[in-house]
């Protein structure tokens, strides 16, 4: 992940200045890319060096003789780590900038610092070339830099606004959890999804035991003791009618079970002593498991970890809250552009991508990411790619 950062400097400089300017920092190591590379074109041209100067030079003051676009607009200077850029703005009837950046990964150590070092390096060059000009001290009026404002989209902010209180309040604490991380990660295989929705609903229905023991949990692609060490599913007894085979109720484990079997409960179907009732062990989905397939959790989570790993500020992630619709919406701000993502744990179908693409109206979002883990149904492309700047992610990207 890349990030940017910027000053700006309320101040003009002509096209020879520029030049010079370029030289000056050339004398303190900053070699810039643009710059060079046409220098060395320009080389090659004249078959030697020697007049590549004077060559620059000629083009700068035709360029400027014809009201053209200058011909030094900006440079960027490559580093180990990082790129700095400088940018000359001066508009008709606007107020003359100077605008200096970097470009760094998350790894990239001291990034402000550097910014600062190569500011300086502007201004003290800027200054040795206005006072070899003039000897009016004109130099000395040079302002000072001006930190870039960080910008964020208005449309980010009004989402911002629309999250629930207590989820705002609980997601840094909830994301960081190690447990729900790992949970959301097993989830990615489609296989352990559709086995938790049947042991969800076979839970819930009392036939756990009957659909869920044997060969039948053994026929899945995954190991369910890998669900069970990160809290997705977990065991328990469960107490069922010999004659009608529906569940009583179920203990959470074998002491509870001793507790109950010497007492004088009786079926409530069949009338019998509960220690004469069936008794086995099912497998369970936790509330973990619940909340995370509860529209596609799961899928926002894996997300916002993922972003986080790449280094995008927690402040500049949003995520929407639930509204039982079937789809989860985050809103991630970077370097002032906004990302609108929806996922949809399930195909893209026309319904869903009008969804999106009202959420995409609404949000007022630079960029749609639409991330979809079931197929992408023809009638959905057409409504989605011809007027928006979409993105389609398959959840396999995931990983």
């Amino acid at each position: 992940m890349l990030f940017l950062e910027s000053k700006t400097l309320r101040h003009f400089v002509d096209g020879d200045c520029r030049l010079e300017l370029l030289d000056g920092l050339q004398q303190k190591g900053l070699t810039s890319i643009i710059r060079a590379a046409r220098l060395h074109s320009f080389s090659h041209l004249l078959s030697g060096s020697e007049r590549t100067k004077e060559m620059e030079t000629s083009l700068a003051a035709w360029a400027a003789s014809e009201n053209r676009e200058p011909y030094v607009r900006g440079d960027l200077f490559g580093g180990t780590d990082h790129v700095f850029f400088l940018i000359f703005d001066h508009n008709k009837g606007s107020v003359p900038l100077i605008r200096a950046g970097i470009v760094y990964e998350s790894g990239t150590p001291e990034p402000f610092r550097k910014l600062d070092s190569f500011c300086l390096d502007i201004r003290e060059s800027l200054l040795q070339t206005e006072s070899t000009e003039s000897k009016t001290g004109k130099f000395e009026n040079l302002p000072q830099w001006e930190p870039g404002k960080p910008t964020m989209p208005e449309g980010f902010r009004r989402f911002v606004g629309r999250q629930d209180a207590d989820y705002v309040y609980t997601r840094v604490r909830r994301e960081s959890m190690s447990k729900r991380i790992l949970a959301a990660s097993k989830l990615e295989d489609e296989a352990a999804r559709i086995f938790l929705r049947s042991a969800r609903d076979a839970y819930q229905e009392g036939y756990a035991a009957k659909l869920l023991r044997g060969h039948l949990v053994e026929s899945h692609e995954f190991s369910v003791e890998k669900l069970e060490n990160v809290g997705l599913v977990e065991r328990e007894v469960q107490i069922s009618c010999r004659k009608t085979g529906h569940a009583l109720f179920r203990l959470p484990n074998a002491h509870a079970l001793a507790v109950v079997t010497i007492s004088d409960a009786t079926c409530s179907e069949c009338g019998s002593p509960v220690a004469d009732e069936k008794v086995e062990e099912v497998i369970a989905p936790t509330q973990l498991a619940s909340s995370l397939l509860e529209d596609g959790s799961w899928l926002i989570s894996r997300l916002h970890f993922i972003l986080r790993e790449m280094g995008v500020p927690e402040s500049e992630i949003a995520v929407g809250p639930s509204d039982g619709a079937g789809h989860g919406q985050m809103m991630v701000n970077l370097c002032g552009e906004s990302f609108l993502l929806v996922t949809r744990d399930g195909d893209l179908t026309p319904a869903f991508a009008r969804v999106a693409i009202d959420l995409e109206i609404e949000t007022e979002a630079s960029h749609l990411v639409i991330v979809a883990t079931g197929r992408l149904h023809n009638e959905a492309d057409s409504c989605c790619t011809p007027t928006l700047d979409v993105e389609l992610v398959g959840a396999g990207i995931l990983s």
